[in-house]
């Protein structure tokens, strides 16, 4: 996404432009009444290669000002999120396929709620797979691939590697998106854009970014980044148990 800023006559709008495939939703909020003129909706949803004007809206008089302070102390908020929370809902009752080979038997190191670092609401229902790098990855449900980053070489528990993970994300009929993460370096075989089938082969696992060894890390969100818990065919209803190991049917 792109920011400007867009002037018109005592005014200057905020402008997002999208050049993703799916909508983006964009939340500002304020989070200082230093300037209590400024105009904000809290939420707007960019269409694909699409624009919003206006979603922030401030005086010329306060507009180089707010940037000023801006340098020195926070006066508001913009997050962007893959997705159109109001028009999106986890299908609940849908069946995933394990990523991984079919007849292969994998161990779960970390599941919904994990200690280690399942904890947070984009993360909370996240499984880590204890895959090898190298191994096969398979799409656990149909979607569209909305980026697929496969640059990052480098792994390990140091914090600035948290944003370096190698990663496949898919977009699914309900408006949820899978995230495959940490796979190995030039590990993917699908880029944007790209329509792919459940159990299609979609790249390799690996260990890069914030990762404490290799293993893939996989989890289901609606969009805000909210993660949704997920259920495997043959396996319905079961919460997959961290030190057990599940074999994929078909």
């Amino acid at each position: 996404m792109k920011l400007e800023y867009i002037q018109e006559n005592d005014s200057i709008f905020f402008q997002v432009k999208s050049v993703a495939i799916i909508p983006i939703d964009v939340v500002s909020k304020q989070v200082d009444t230093l300037f209590p003129k400024v105009v904000y909706k809290e939420l707007v949803t960019v269409q694909p290669n699409d624009s919003v004007r206006g979603f922030i809206k401030v005086h010329i008089d306060d507009f180089e000002n707010l940037k000023q302070a801006r340098k020195e102390r926070k006066i508001y908020t913009v997050e962007a999120h893959y997705g159109d929370c109001r028009n999106a809902k986890h299908d609940s009752t849908y069946l995933y396929t394990l990523p991984y080979q079919k007849g292969r038997k994998i161990e779960i190191e970390q599941t919904f709620f994990g200690k280690s670092s399942h904890k947070n609401i984009a993360s909370r229902y996240a499984i880590d797979f204890g895959m090898r790098t190298g191994d096969k990855v398979y799409a656990a449900r149909e979607g569209i691939v909305v980026f697929a980053v496969d640059r990052f070489t480098e792994g390990g528990k140091r914090k600035e590697l948290t944003h370096k993970s190698n990663k496949i994300v898919i977009v699914h009929s309900d408006g949820t998106l899978a995230s495959y993460a940490h796979l190995m370096h030039k590990g993917t075989l699908v880029k944007k854009g790209d329509h792919v089938i459940k159990g299609q082969h979609i790249g390799y696992s690996g260990n890069t970014g914030y990762s404490g060894g290799p293993h893939l890390h996989f989890v289901v969100r609606e969009p805000g980044d909210i993660a949704v818990p997920i259920y495997f065919e043959d396996y319905e209803g079961q919460v997959l148990k961290r030190g057990k190991r599940y074999k994929r049917k078909h």
